[in-house]
């Protein structure tokens, strides 16, 4: 899952436009989604699988304060305050992923500043296979190499959902950054998103997923996507037939005046692995 090829050519591009080789460079691969389609924000379990494109993160010192940060792909320059929640204007969308992971990695007491950056990646862009989380990904593992950090990869994946909901506008759930942060080598990754729990599944030698890509674009910000999370809360309007999951059970009411039948939840598969949180498999040092 590790683009090689994408991490030279950020590494590059970063040494030809700041005058020195970076410091900290830190890959994170894209997602396919295989099955549970909205349901990673109703604390449902997806079956999902990292791919083998990402996105390469690079970083270096410079001699003043703020962030210079290089889209490696146009080779355009935006500056930022990595302190300030503030969003930055639209022609420079790319540019609030990464300013979001940085300011949201300071409430976790791990600050960078007086820094030039650069990204590069080979998932086409609006192509839904969450470039934006991989880059979001990229952004901590590097920003963390670079200060000598440690963090839980659960909590990288919550700060870049937050980054995603807060600097980008749109309300996703854990799923794309759960996967490319635990997503594992020709395998499947479960996720359980009412535990957070995951496990790898293995995939037989001989099957691979094919990727097309059609060359139309969508980004989930500007779609009725930020509309799902709020419809598939509790209760849900002018609605009379609903399914109810709760902790311990499942409920199935029908109409105002219906008992409710309790369904047993869905088991566990037998012998399911934990993931560990101590280090991702997936995202790494480049």
């Amino acid at each position: 899952m590790h683009d090689k090829k994408v991490v030279e050519q950020a590494i590059a591009i970063h040494t030809e436009t700041y005058g020195t080789e970076p410091t900290a460079v830190a890959y994170a691969p894209g997602r396919v989604e295989v099955l549970g389609n909205h349901t990673d924000y109703n604390e449902g379990t997806v079956l999902s699988a990292a791919i083998n494109m990402g996105h390469c993160f690079c970083i270096s010192a410079s001699g003043k304060p703020g962030v210079r940060l290089t889209a490696g792909d146009i080779l355009e320059t935006t500056e930022f305050d990595p302190a300030s929640d503030e969003r930055l204007p639209k022609n420079v969308q790319w540019a609030n992923y990464v300013k979001g992971v940085m300011f949201y990695l300071r409430d976790q007491n791990v600050e960078i500043d007086s820094v030039d950056c650069t990204f590069l990646g080979s998932i086409p862009m609006g192509a839904g296979l969450s470039s934006s989380a991989a880059l979001e990904v990229a952004t901590a593992y590097a920003v963390l190499e670079y200060t000598g950090e440690v963090l839980d990869p659960k909590e990288i994946a919550k700060i870049g959902q937050k980054s995603e909901h807060d600097f980008a506008g749109c309300s996703c759930g854990l799923l794309d950054q759960f996967s490319s942060i635990f997503g594992v080598h020709h395998g499947l990754l479960h996720s359980d998103f009412r535990s957070l729990e995951t496990y790898p599944v293995k995939l037989p030698d001989d099957v691979v997923f094919l990727m097309i890509n059609p060359h139309i674009k969508h980004a989930l910000a500007d779609s009725p996507y930020n509309e799902r999370p709020s419809v598939a809360k509790w209760p849900p309007p002018n609605s009379t037939h609903c399914l109810i999951i709760q902790s311990k059970h499942c409920a199935m009411f029908r109409g105002k005046s219906s008992k409710p039948t309790r369904r047993r939840s869905i088991p566990k598969p037998p012998n399911a692995p934990r993931t560990s949180s101590a280090k991702s498999p997936a995202s790494k040092k480049a």
